[in-house]
């Protein structure tokens, strides 16, 4: 659990800064699209023909085609709003200020909602 919460940080880390030529941030966007399309699939599939459990669980919780979802998400979502001017509105600006400011305490606290979660629904991460 460690290992892919700090993979995620890495790569936040490598988009904040720059890192990634832009041909590069297309690939990650159209594989986030494309890894979203494989998870629906193969939850589809999973219900219909009870799917082996190594197949299903590529996009589970800390499986390759979430973390590939989540980055190709995040760099789509900062292209966009980019180019419509979405972060220069005073009022955005406003508000990420405030939702900032907790981010520490959702940070603290999403393990233990993560393990109610996955008590109640039946799962297990930890």
């Amino acid at each position: 659990m460690l290992q892919i919460t700090l993979v995620f940080f890495m790569m936040g880390y490598l988009l904040r800064v720059g890192y990634f030529k832009p041909v590069t941030l297309k690939y990650l966007a159209v594989f986030g699209g494309v890894s979203i399309g494989i998870m629906l699939l193969l939850a589809g599939l999973a219900v219909k023909f009870n799917l082996d459990p190594l197949l299903a669980n590529l996009g589970s919780y800390g499986g390759p085609l979430l973390f590939v979802y989540t980055i190709g998400a995040a760099v789509f979502l900062q292209k966009l709003g980019t180019k419509l001017g979405f972060f220069q509105r005073r009022q955005v600006q406003k508000v990420l200020a405030a939702l900032s400011s907790l981010s520490l305490g959702v940070y603290i606290l999403h393990p233990f909602f993560l393990k109610l979660f996955f008590c109640f629904n039946g799962d297990s991460i930890y």
